[in-house]
């Protein structure tokens, strides 16, 4: 499953490093506020050099994340991960306008006109619903 996010960087956390089986490994997390009318903050973990490029970064930048949303079973329970596999530097709302703006052209607009019946008036003057 990938998606996508774009907020603000709250916090970056220590890198932490080890090894596996499959070789040495380096992870940081960072914590990132969503830009809505309800913020929420959101730890997302990055890895390998992911994880060095994020150190980089200073908070209050706005950045736009494509994350794998993935979970596991251990004893019992259950633990969710968000993985960032790509991150970017976000043009900032203008972008995110836009590309508002493009969708809202290619949709109708019905402001001016009444909008198009999707069920045909019923004959016997009964405006009830068929269920």
């Amino acid at each position: 499953m990938a998606l996508e996010l774009i907020g603000k960087l709250i916090q970056v956390n220590q890198e932490v490093a080890g090894k596996s089986a499959r070789g040495d490994w380096k992870k940081r997390d960072m914590i990132v506020e969503t830009i809505e009318q309800f913020p929420k903050k959101v730890c997302i973990s990055c890895f390998g050099d992911k994880a060095d490029q994020v150190a980089n970064y200073q908070p209050g930048t706005e950045l736009r994340i494509a994350f794998n949303l993935e979970s596991r079973e251990f004893n019992s329970k259950w633990y969710s991960d968000i993985k960032a596999w790509k991150i970017d530097i976000s043009s900032g709302a203008s972008n995110s306008n836009s590309n508002n703006n493009s969708y809202n052209q290619a949709s109708p607009s019905y402001s001016n006109q009444s909008a198009p019946s999707a069920m045909p008036a019923s004959s016997n003057g009964n405006d009830d619903l068929p269920f």
